[in-house]
């Protein structure tokens, strides 16, 4: 939307051209994060100064732990498990807000050229399945054994493949479904069984806190998280503080409003957009404690099943949403390499900027304030140059509070994201006890004491747990905890991904290593998964 400056002289001091060109350049840059955020909380679809992420301050929070994954032993039992013959079709399997275009590049180099550090493998290409999300999770997972029975049993038997030799490749939610197949499958008088083993990137096999916090019969924080951002961070005294001094132009301040709210309000494209097509059933059955979540998490596979799982780096939000504002979009770099996204430091660097310029800006502005107190002093003779000038005073510290709120949202983002995924959550921990003793003569005295039956004395003592908070920090890739995607017993394998979110997993140099591993037969108990090259 247009907006239309007016040149009205109306102020004592005027800004300075830094001034003027920081405030009218954030608009685009704004509405630009709102999008990037709201690709962010839709799962498959945002910090540091400009130099080093780590120099981004964060908030002393008291004592901390980092919770690593108890993953289940490799199960060896699939080691005597090969294929009948060279060829096979892996069917890779998109995730929740994916499509066919989400892995079709992988999947033809996977069956012709290969890339660098990537051979071709002797595999029958087939363009990826996009299969209903409209639905819940046996929708789908029917959409999807309807494909696997007609179109992949077709092209199996042209090429004279047993189906069984055929591999699922699922990211995300389509390794979800691919296990629910699994358990569907064991009902020989309804299914025939079209493959014999998975490979499940970054999928929610245990549930997500994430799919909890967007759906609306979930917490619903989501919203909340994007609107406090769209609120703080499009602040009109942040981009444009002269109009708040001149709003007693009639429809002026009621333009800006509307501007903030067609960028954040619930009733905007943008976070409907993000989040109205993640609404559905099968996001339920996501939920950590759904039962759907509960049974595979726990079920034992019928067949070889290798899970990777990321360990996205700090911050983990900037990070993820970078490759989350990426999308499915080709590009000329996946185009001539489908394991070309590595990079995601751009909001990184855009979050610290922010956070300086922010910081800088409320400096600036108590800076004038405090100048234009001392000339209200000065033009106290004047009644009304003394007014002009406290009332300019007032701006600008009202200026200095809003770019103060923006900096702090710029520094507690990161944090925030991984509450809402799970990834960060404060308990309370039994630290000990503390020990009471009291006589007739003297007061009670209090000491603590590591055991209850440290606490003892010649009088009467008593004894009261202690607790103190205790902040936990879990691995996660920004989606989906570590705890969740590399869990499942009777699994050959859980390979962790490290530096590589949600999105990067299908697309990441760490996934050409991962494949790598497996087609050459070198996960111990995977020979299954071997796949000659061409």
């Amino acid at each position: 939307m247009p907006v239309v400056l007016f040149n009205f002289k109306v102020f004592l001091i005027m800004p300075t051209s830094r001034q003027r060109s920081q405030s009218s350049k954030p608009i685009a840059l704004v509405v630009g994060l709102i999008a990037a955020l709201s690709l962010m909380l839709s799962w498959s679809a945002a910090a540091q100064p400009c130099s080093d992420p780590a120099t981004l301050p964060s908030l002393p929070l008291g004592p901390s732990a980092w919770e690593s994954p108890i993953l289940p032993a490799p199960n060896l039992s699939w080691a005597g498990k090969t294929a009948t013959s060279g060829y096979r079709i892996l069917h890779f399997l998109h995730g929740l807000g994916g499509s066919s275009d989400s892995w079709n590049l992988l999947a033809a180099r996977t069956a012709f050229q290969g890339s660098a550090g990537y051979p071709a493998r002797q595999v029958v290409y087939l363009n990826p399945h996009q299969y209903w999300q409209n639905g819940n999770a046996l929708a789908s997972a029917m959409d999807i054994d309807a494909y696997l029975s007609s179109v992949g049993a077709a092209a199996s038997a042209a090429q004279n493949i047993f189906v069984e030799d055929n591999i699922l490749v699922g990211h995300s939610y389509g390794g979800v479904l691919s296990l629910l197949l699994d358990s569907l499958y064991q009902n020989r008088y309804v299914f025939d069984r079209q493959f014999g083993g998975i490979i499940a990137f970054g999928s929610a096999v245990n549930g997500a806190h994430m799919a909890k916090a967007l759906h609306p019969s979930g917490d619903n924080l989501a919203v909340a998280f994007v609107e406090d951002a769209c609120i703080t961070l499009s602040n009109p005294r942040l981009w444009a503080p002269q109009f708040p001094a001149m709003r007693w132009i009639p429809g002026l301040d009621p333009l800006l409003r509307n501007a903030v709210d067609q960028t954040c309000g619930l009733g905007s494209s943008f976070v409907p957009f993000a989040l109205q097509k993640f609404n559905s059933p099968g996001m339920v059955e996501l939920f950590p404690n759904a039962p759907l979540a509960k049974r595979l998490g726990k079920r034992t596979p019928s067949v070889p099943v290798v899970l990777a799982y990321g360990v996205e780096d700090e911050p983990v939000f900037w990070r993820t949403a970078t490759s989350m504002l990426a999308t499915d979009s080709v590009g000329l770099a996946l185009a001539s390499n489908p394991f070309a996204m590595d990079a995601d430091q751009e909001l990184v660097t855009f979050a610290s900027q922010q956070y300086d310029r922010h910081g800088s800006q409320a400096s600036d502005a108590l800076q004038r304030a405090q100048n234009l107190r001392t000339w209200a002093w000065i033009l106290s003779p004047t009644l009304v140059g003394a007014l002009i000038a406290e009332w300019q005073a007032i701006q600008a510290e009202r200026e200095a509070a809003a770019a103060d709120k923006a900096a702090r949202w710029y520094l507690d983002a990161n944090s925030s994201y991984k509450q809402l995924i799970g990834a960060r959550r404060m308990t309370l921990s039994l630290s000990g006890f503390w020990c009471r003793c009291r006589d007739d003569q003297n007061n009670p005295s209090w000491f603590p004491v590591a055991n209850a039956s440290d606490c003892w004395g010649d009088d009467e003592c008593i004894t009261i747990p202690r607790y103190e908070y205790l902040l936990v920090e879990k691995p996660s890739d920004g989606v989906v905890l570590a705890e969740s995607a590399g869990q499942l017993q009777g699994a050959v394998a859980s390979i962790m991904m490290p530096g590589t979110n949600h999105q990067q997993m299908r697309n990441s140099s760490t996934t050409r290593l991962v494949l790598n591993r497996l087609m050459n037969g070198q996960v111990p108990g995977g020979a299954f998964f071997a796949t000659p090259t061409r």
